[in-house]
């Protein structure tokens, strides 16, 4: 459904459809939860399709999209105790997330601007919001060092044959991130 969709339109109902399957994150409080997923079904759901760029384009992904894969993101990360969602944006008890390198392919490559505005401002939270166990300084460094080296990646590409159509974006992006 999702890699041959008709429309953007199904594509966005099957991700809220996915979300909501899971999650009931409806604000009618007359909704039923209908949890059809157990935990094994939506780490595979996560890991294989919503973190697998073959099956989902990050240039087709719209807010329902990264919606969808927002919410299992924090899910999967939450369950393995690297994130404490109790708060918005969640607590980060382990840098180590799983599924992060979607994140960042959203925030740096998504044509969307309010996908990639959200996946960024995201992707802050993730290296700002921490435990009290973790060193922030060492964090922050961490996520400047990885701005750095996609940037370097960036430029190593633009220095081939490669159109800079693709690459300058991402690199301003970048460059931006830390100073946020």
């Amino acid at each position: 459904v999702y890699q041959d969709p008709t429309s953007p339109v199904d594509r966005d109902a099957f991700m809220d459809w996915l979300r909501k399957a899971r999650f009931n994150d409806s604000t009618d409080p007359s909704s039923y939860s209908c949890v059809v997923f157990n935990e094994d079904v939506v780490q595979q759901l996560f890991s294989d399709l919503l973190c697998n760029p073959d099956v989902i384009s990050v240039s087709e992904l719209r807010l329902a999209g990264w919606n969808t894969l927002f919410k299992f993101f924090t899910h999967i990360n939450a369950k393995a105790d690297k994130l404490f969602t109790r708060s918005d944006p969640p607590t980060v008890a382990d840098p180590d997330l799983e599924g992060i390198a979607m994140l960042w392919s959203v925030a740096m490559t998504s044509p969307d601007a309010a996908v990639a505005s959200t996946a960024t401002e995201s992707l802050i939270d993730l290296h700002v919001k921490l435990a009290p166990t973790l060193e922030k300084k060492l964090v922050w460094e961490r996520f400047v060092r990885q701005c750095m080296d996609r940037v370097a990646e960036h430029q190593a590409a633009l220095r081939s044959d490669e159109s800079p159509v693709a690459h300058e974006p991402a690199i301003a992006a970048l460059l931006r991130l830390p100073r946020s």
